[in-house]
């Protein structure tokens, strides 16, 4: 799985860029405390206006409230080819 974020407008910590926690996505389901341990290390990711991030989408991601509020645009497009790893499964595709 892949995602490819384009940026409309600029993405800083001042405006509640998206941070991530490097790696957090080969862990499979982790539960929220774990979360709350690993925010130490997340990282803001800063993204100028018409640059693309790319990231693995099961990274554990948030955006911060924005110091200074202003745009922050993306176009957001997630690719699959295989099924989810780690016993993760998508939103809605139980078929039990």
């Amino acid at each position: 799985m892949l995602t490819l974020r384009i940026h409309l407008d600029d993405a800083d910590a001042d405006n509640g860029a998206l941070r991530l926690i490097p790696g957090s996505h080969d862990r499979g389901i982790i539960p929220p405390e774990t979360i709350a341990n690993l925010k130490k290390h997340a990282i803001t990711t800063t993204v100028k206006s018409g640059g693309v991030l790319v990231m693995k989408p099961l990274l554990v991601h948030s955006s911060l409230l924005a110091g200074k509020p202003s745009h922050r645009r993306v176009l957001h497009i997630e690719f699959a080819a295989e099924e989810l790893p780690n016993g993760l499964q998508w939103y809605g595709s139980r078929t039990d």
